[in-house]
């Protein structure tokens, strides 16, 4: 697991890590436990929320920070051995899911919704997660556990990597100078 003192350099980036969950137990249930711990690591510039679908309410926080994770467990017949990260980038088409009637869409989409209503989105990464086990009376499998522990170590290298520095450039009289991993604490 990581440990919450790499992080004791004040971030001025605004994160958001959103756990996307459609079932209470099993693999399903990894991207809540992911959020949970993150959320329990109690960092000033990084909200977390679950979700059991993505609705036009969640622009609001969208359009709030600089960057969002979304995690979600692979499903269906798309079930993965490996945890898989991609950036969430280019043409956003808004496209609806779900075929109960019930309003839902896709990071993309709502990515596309957060640009058109308030003139700018987030950069935004999806994390995938392995589903061996969709069973909703079975906890997590052995997969699902590895691909949490990769998880949170990604998102823990997106929050030091993507955390602003203590100091604005243009304050600074000088040139800046070269800033080094143990200045951030993140060494």
């Amino acid at each position: 697991m990581v440990n919450s003192s790499v992080f004791q350099s004040a971030s001025q980036s605004r994160f958001l890590i959103i756990g996307c969950d459609d079932k209470a137990s099993g693999d399903g249930a990894a991207a809540s436990a992911i959020t949970n711990v993150v959320e329990g690591w109690q960092l000033p510039s990084v909200e977390t929320m679950v979700v059991s679908r993505l609705n036009t309410n969640h622009t609001i926080a969208l359009s709030r920070v600089d960057y969002v994770i979304f995690i979600d467990a692979s499903s269906g017949q798309d079930k993965r051995r490996s945890l898989r990260v991609q950036p969430i980038t280019g043409n956003f088409q808004l496209e609806e899911i779900g075929s109960d009637g019930a309003e839902a869409f896709s990071p993309r989409s709502l990515l596309n919704l957060t640009l058109q209503s308030y003139g700018e989105s987030p950069l935004a990464w999806l994390i995938e997660l392995p589903a061996a086990c969709t069973a909703s009376d079975q906890s997590l499998s052995a997969a699902a556990h590895a691909g949490c522990d990769r998880a949170l170590r990604t998102i823990a290298q997106f929050l030091r990597t993507y955390q602003k520095p203590n100091y604005l450039i243009q304050d600074r009289p000088e040139a800046p100078r070269e800033i080094h991993p143990e200045a951030l604490n993140c060494a």
